[in-house]
């Protein structure tokens, strides 16, 4: 009898147990990882192994939706750290453009347009990003106004394009790049 009733008090203790562990509620948590912009001072970071390139196709169509492909790659023979990298991979570049007009052999060096698609978010986040020797990092970066461009058949626009680091630790753009845009493509219309 003195074991029915410990086995019957065992029972009702965890019977209790689990009813009021049932009605606990666990508070809503969020894990954010990074450091947010403005709170750290980034130490400077020599950009002499560094090259930020176009990878993707110069060639675009009106109409379409376009992006470009940037890769940052460390050619260097130690990784390099870069402190100071953007948790939204598109806000570490900024693009100007400028249109290329018939007779030019080169951009106006005060005619550059900011391209600014930069994440308005209540918070920027940074985290460090680690470049091994001989290695990338692709940023897709979106080309809004190309869509809303609408060009004649056999014709074409150009443009001058930059990239640009949005970074205050690395000192790097890209070189001088030549956009063509072409008419929409026949399906597309």
């Amino acid at each position: 009898m003195k074991i029915l009733y410990c086995t019957f008090c065992g029972l009702a203790l965890l019977l209790l147990c689990s009813c009021t562990s049932a009605q606990q509620k666990t508070p809503d948590m969020k894990l954010v990882m990074g450091v947010p912009a403005g709170k750290v001072k980034y130490e400077k970071i020599s950009s002499e192994y560094l090259s930020l390139n176009l990878i993707s196709s110069t060639q675009l169509h009106a109409g379409e939706n376009a992006s470009l492909i940037f890769s940052l790659r460390n050619f260097g023979s130690k990784e390099l750290k870069i402190r100071e990298w953007h948790k939204n991979e598109p806000d570490n570049i900024i693009m100007y453009l400028q249109p290329y007009l018939p007779g030019m052999k080169a951009p106006d060096p005060d005619a550059w347009i900011e391209i600014n698609d930069i994440t308005e978010s209540k918070q920027r986040f940074h985290y460090p990003l680690s470049l091994m020797p001989d290695n990338q990092v692709m940023v897709t970066k979106k080309l809004p106004f190309i869509s809303k461009i609408r060009i004649s058949p056999g014709k074409e626009r150009r443009f001058f394009l930059k990239a640009k680091l949005n970074l205050t630790s690395v000192n790097l753009s890209s070189e001088i790049i030549i956009l063509k845009v072409l008419p929409q493509t026949k399906g597309d219309q």
